[in-house]
């Protein structure tokens, strides 16, 4: 919320998670940036422009953020567990 409040110069006390982007003036491009903030801040996460914008909320975008890290980080687990598994197989 802080980071999309800051893209759009709008002022921290009036920041309100229910708000929809569209009434915070988030557009296209504004999407591409917070695409990229997330790549680059939150581990490399897949999350197109068009979910971002479909996200309604900035609530909602947060749900879609937190689900995206969740199965970023299960696969990862999922394959060190099975990396392990072939290292305990290895002669």
């Amino acid at each position: 919320a802080l980071k999309i409040y800051t893209f759009m110069l709008q002022p921290l006390d009036d920041l309100d998670v229910n708000v929809s982007l569209t009434a915070l003036g988030v557009d296209s491009l504004v999407t591409i940036e917070i695409r990229n903030w997330m790549k680059r801040s939150l581990g490399g996460i897949e999350i197109s422009t068009l979910e971002i914008l479909n996200a309604g909320s900035i609530a909602s975008l947060g749900r879609l953020v937190i689900e995206a890290l969740k199965k970023k980080f299960i696969s990862q687990i999922t394959m060190a567990e099975g990396d392990a598994y072939l290292e305990m197989k290895a002669p």
